[in-house]
């Protein structure tokens, strides 16, 4: 038995490249992608302020940029917020019943 089928749910917390993404997706069964995105106030996407401008467009802060995903999550509103848009794609995913019906 492989070490991945030892379980029933892996997160992977940070893809930078199309390739890492394929290998769950190659690998394992009901794989489901999700980005994270954040904004600032004024709607301009949220840039790390540690990172120099070269810094930022390097190909491991760029390549997913625009790749498609499962789900798009909103991260501009606080964690109540981040806590409602995870529990809505376990909803939608049919892992979780949906307590607000």
């Amino acid at each position: 038995m492989e070490v991945y089928e030892k379980y029933d749910v892996a997160i992977i917390a940070d893809v930078r490249f199309p390739n890492e993404e394929e290998i769950p997706f190659d690998m394992l069964n009901d794989v489901v992608s999700i980005r994270i995105e954040r904004h600032n106030p004024d709607g301009t996407p949220w840039e790390n302020p540690v990172l120099t401008e070269e810094q930022r467009q390097h190909p491991s802060e760029t390549s997913m940029d625009n790749h498609t995903f499962d789900y798009v999550v909103h991260n501009d509103a606080g964690l109540e917020e981040l806590h409602d848009s995870a529990y809505a794609i376990l909803v939608d995913l049919n892992l979780i019943e949906d307590i607000n019906e």
